[in-house]
């Protein structure tokens, strides 16, 4: 609102009992009632909608200054502010795919018109990988071709475009799972885990994951391999604690051991049987 007093308001506000309902003892977070809000916003709109956009920028820009950036999202995007929305999805990404909040990012990317979001290579690796996930085989391909042109275009080789490259790599040998093509997972998975730091660890755990998958359907003499690969992903899960993948590790070494075992006994009977 650009003025000085609107503390002194909404406690005005609350003691008239009009429609304002503190949410804390300090006084600091108020609410409207639903239905008088929803009349307060088609009264804004019928009469001053060219300032809607502005009185939305300026939310964004207070709830970011005071470290709420999802809600300084929400009217970023509502300003249709995109390259300020852009900005903010990227300082929350991180944080919201730790959390497993992928479909919010989500939701909040599919707002962002393909020129901004096509500009943004971590965007755009964030929108393949989800993309990837939901069957959406097509907008994964073009999201990393996207990514992968803008770090072209850079001259400059740097630590945070090989941490970039780790990743689109990670998704690409995920992409040849569909394929079973055993050595563009193993080339990829090894790239990955090449490029990506030590402190990236969801991510290096995939490689890992991936890697293990790339030695098992390459065949029986690499499973040792496999087995490597997946008491990596086991480690670097446990000192990630990423519990869900630490599991699945294991799970996934328990059926190379399996397997190896089943090869070593076939084979022990069938040299048994040549013996006698």
């Amino acid at each position: 609102t650009e003025r000085q007093d609107s503390r002194q308001i909404l406690k005005s506000l609350e003691k008239d009992n009009l429609f304002v309902v503190p949410l804390d003892e300090e006084r600091c977070w108020y609410r409207y009632h639903q239905l008088f809000s929803d009349l307060l916003n088609q009264r804004l709109i019928s009469k001053w909608e060219s300032l809607v956009p502005v009185l939305h920028q300026r939310a964004s820009s207070w709830l970011s200054d005071n470290g709420l950036k999802r809600e300084a999202v929400d009217h970023a995007l509502n300003a249709r502010n995109y390259g300020l929305a852009a900005r903010l999805i990227e300082e929350v990404a991180e944080m919201y795919w730790d959390r497993g909040k992928e479909s919010q990012m989500m939701q909040w990317l599919r707002r962002l018109p393909d020129e901004c979001l096509e500009s943004n290579p971590k965007l755009c690796i964030f929108y393949a990988r989800e993309s990837f996930q939901s069957f959406l085989f097509n907008e994964a391909e073009s999201k990393l071709q996207a990514a992968e042109q803008i770090l072209e275009s850079t001259s400059e080789e740097n630590s945070n475009q090989e941490y970039l490259r780790g990743r689109i790599a990670v998704i690409r040998a995920y992409m040849c799972t569909l394929e079973e093509d055993a050595s563009g997972i193993i080339q990829n998975a090894k790239q990955a885990l090449q490029y990506l730091p030590s402190k990236d660890s969801i991510w290096r755990c995939d490689a890992a994951m991936a890697l293990g998958f790339g030695y098992g359907f390459a065949g029986i003499g690499d499973f040792a391999k496999a087995n490597q690969a997946f008491l990596d992903a086991i480690e670097i899960s446990r000192e990630a604690e990423n519990i869900y993948v630490h599991i699945f590790a294991i799970a996934c070494l328990g059926g190379v051991m399996g397997v190896r075992g089943h090869a070593a006994t076939g084979a022990g009977s069938r040299l048994a049987m040549r013996s006698r």
